[in-house]
C-alpha cells in the first residue's frame, strides 16, 4: 500500500498495486469466456423422435451458437478495454478496486444470461436480462475511464487526458448498443443481440474522427 495526499483537500489517499486486480480480472474473464461454450447444449437424439440426423441437431443449436459468438466477442472487447485501462495505471485506489470487483460480478454472469437468451431466443424477457447484463458492464467500464479522466494522478505517464477521453468514447459503444438492444427486446424483436454487429462501424467512426489512439502495451 502506498499513501498519497490530495494537495487540494489535504486528505490521505491509500493506493495499491494494480497487479492483484489484473490477475483476478484475467482469471475471471478467461473462466467466463471458456464457460460460454457450455451454453451450446447438444440435444440428445431422443428429443427428436424419428429424426436422428446430425443436420437436425445442428439446426436446433443455431440460436445457442449465435449468442455464444456474440457473447464471446463482447467479453473479448470488454477484456481488451479493461487491459488498456489497467495498462495506463501506476496504482489504484479503493474506489477503482471496488468498481472493478462489481464489474467482474456481472462478467461472471454472462455465461448464464447467454444460456438463457440462447435457449429462449424469442423471449423478450430473456433478451432483456442479457442486454441489461451487457449494459451494466459497459457503464462500469465507461465509469472507469471517466474516473481516470478526473484523477490523472493515477496515470503512469504513457497516456494523457485526451487519450483517456478517446478511450471513454470508444467504450461507450457497449452501453449505447445494449440500450438499442433493450428497446428491440421490449418490442419483441428476436435475436436483438445481433445489434452488436454495429460496434466495428461505431469504433471506425470514432477513430476516423478523433485519430487513432496508440498506447504502448509492451510489458
Amino acid at each position: 500500500m502506498i499513501a498519497r495526499y490530495n494537495v487540494e483537500t489535504s486528505r490521505r489517499i491509500d493506493t495499491y498495486s494494480k497487479n492483484r486486480i489484473e490477475s483476478l480480472t484475467d482469471a475471471i474473464f478467461a473462466f467466463a469466456m471458456t464457460l460460454l461454450v457450455v451454453t451450446i447444449e447438444v440435444p440428445k437424439t431422443l428429443e427428436f423422435p424419428g429424426q436422428t440426423g446430425v443436420d437436425t441437431i445442428i439446426l436446433s443449436v443455431v440460436p445457442d451458437f449465435i449468442h455464444y459468438m456474440v457473447a464471446f466477442a463482447l467479453l473479448a472487447g470488454f477484456w481488451w478495454y479493461h487491459h488498456k485501462w489497467s495498462h495506463t495505471l501506476q496504482s489504484i485506489d479503493q474506489t477503482q478496486a471496488l468498481v472493478n470487483i462489481i464489474t467482474l460480478l456481472f462478467v461472471a454472469m454472462v455465461p448464464f444470461t447467454t444460456n438463457l437468451v440462447g435457449n429462449f431466443p424469442f423471449s423478450p424477457h430473456a433478451a432483456l436480462i442479457f442486454e441489461l447484463n451487457i449494459l451494466i458492464i459497459g457503464l462500469l467500464l465507461v465509469h472507469q475511464w471517466a474516473y481516470l479522466g478526473k484523477n490523472p494522478q493515477y496515470l503512469n505517464g504513457n497516456i494523457d487526458c485526451e487519450q483517456i477521453e478517446q478511450n471513454k468514447k470508444k467504450t461507450l459503444v457497449f452501453p449505447l448498443l445494449s440500450g438499442i438492444g433493450i428497446v428491440l427486446a421490449l418490442i419483441s424483436v428476436p435475436y436483438s443481440a445481433l445489434v452488436y454487429a454495429i460496434a466495428p462501424v461505431y469504433l471506425w467512426v470514432i477513430i476516423k474522427k478523433g485519430g487513432l489512439v496508440r498506447i504502448n502495451t509492451n510489458s
